[in-house]
């Protein structure tokens, strides 16, 4: 196991297009629906299994058929779910997204058993034992605020493991306790709400000083249409975002974190894992559900370029011109080069960002993106 997901796990149900909700009992046709496994932890592990990369997740879920369903899709994918608990009389999470045709997001949402996943349940030789941990939502996983934890965290990253964390929610009277594990990350991968909200800042760029002040490698917040900023030691970079036809927004976040990390564990240069993390993301959104747009994509990394390289925005606008139309879910022919250069932008509009209702959106990495920052609490 080289990657631990460790937080959120959300089960997914989705149609589209979906422009009201119909009167009484009448029914109205879409083209599409999907079940698919979501969450700032789940999501994230499948985008990395689908990306090659040996992934585990940590967290909880019912003792029902919607955790039954949840463990098999996330192993199907290859992710080893081991180290999720089950939960005896909660409901697994899930959402019901009806998709707008714009790609925005408005949720239906049941937390269930992410609200209880606790240090307990956690065998912490997963966590020291992983080249990177992902902490998914820590925002929501209130079991997880303990000094116990914190240690265990510092005890990791002591031994070389890396840490990273998105979060779940742009709820004001969560950004104090998310902000509580700042000093025990390496990179953390706020929405631009998420960001002023926990610093306090104006600006952007002031919340990244302010961020990097609390002992980060870096910070990436992304900014919706406008891509992201990632902030170093070295300085701010703005990595711009891919102009695609979105479909869905539900999972971009936890995309561009798969792909941020996959490239970074890799030896990509910081900019370079962003720009991977903003292909990705955008494949995504040319589907419909978190991991849409990623068939067949195992050996897509090698195409990234290599360790610490810097690919530009010409390698960036092949790396969807090469993965079909917009649904993006190419044979295995296209999807070789798919996300072959990682150059370019970066396409925040994750489920994970989203959310104005109560924890309702699962989050990727705090993407935010336009309309498909709506809420959606908890679901992707």
């Amino acid at each position: 196991m080289t990657v631990l997901t460790l937080g959120v796990h959300i089960v997914d149900v989705l149609a589209r297009p979906v422009e009201s909700i119909p009167a009484g009992q009448d029914t109205h046709l879409v083209e599409q629906v999907r079940i698919t496994a979501a969450g700032a932890a789940a999501g994230t592990a499948v985008d990395l299994a689908r990306l090659g990369v040996p992934v585990a997740s940590a967290g909880a879920v019912g003792d029902d058929e919607l955790g039954d369903f949840l463990l098999m899709i996330m192993a199907r994918h290859g992710v080893d779910v081991a180290g999720v608990a089950r939960k005896s009389g909660e409901q697994t999470a899930a959402s019901i997204l009806p998709i707008r045709p714009d790609g925005g997001r408005p949720s239906f949402h049941v937390p269930g058993a992410n609200l209880g996943f606790a240090l307990a349940d956690l065998d912490p030789a997963q966590v020291i034992g992983a080249k990177l941990v992902h902490l998914g939502g820590m925002d929501a996983s209130w079991g997880l605020h303990d000094p116990a934890f914190f240690a265990l965290l510092d005890e990791a990253r002591a031994g070389g493991t890396i840490i990273t964390m998105d979060l779940l929610s742009n709820m004001p009277d969560l950004m104090p306790a998310a902000k509580v594990f700042l000093p025990h990350l390496d990179y953390f991968l706020p929405n631009e709400e998420q960001a002023l909200m926990i610093t306090g800042a104006a600006t952007v760029e002031e919340a990244a000083t302010a961020l990097l002040a609390e002992g980060l490698t870096a910070a990436l917040i992304t900014l919706g249409a406008q891509g992201s900023l990632v902030a170093t030691a070295d300085g701010t970079t703005h990595v711009p975002a891919l102009d695609i036809e979105v479909v869905d927004t539900t999972g971009c976040g936890d995309a561009y974190c798969a792909g941020f990390i996959a490239a970074l564990i890799n030896g990509r240069s910081v900019i370079a894992a962003a720009e991977l993390g903003t292909t990705v993301a955008a494949r995504v959104a040319g589907g419909l559900g978190s991991d849409a747009g990623l068939k067949d994509a195992r050996n897509l990394l090698s195409d990234a370029g290599g360790p610490g390289s810097e690919a530009g925005p010409d390698k960036a606008s092949n790396a969807l011109s090469d993965a079909g139309g917009p649904s993006l879910d190419a044979g295995p022919d296209d999807a070789l080069n798919a996300l072959s250069d990682a150059g370019g932008p970066s396409l925040n509009a994750g489920p994970d960002k989203a959310l104005n209702a109560a924890l309702s959106d699962a989050g990727g990495s705090g993407l935010g993106a336009g309309p498909d920052d709506a809420p959606n609490a908890l679901s992707d």
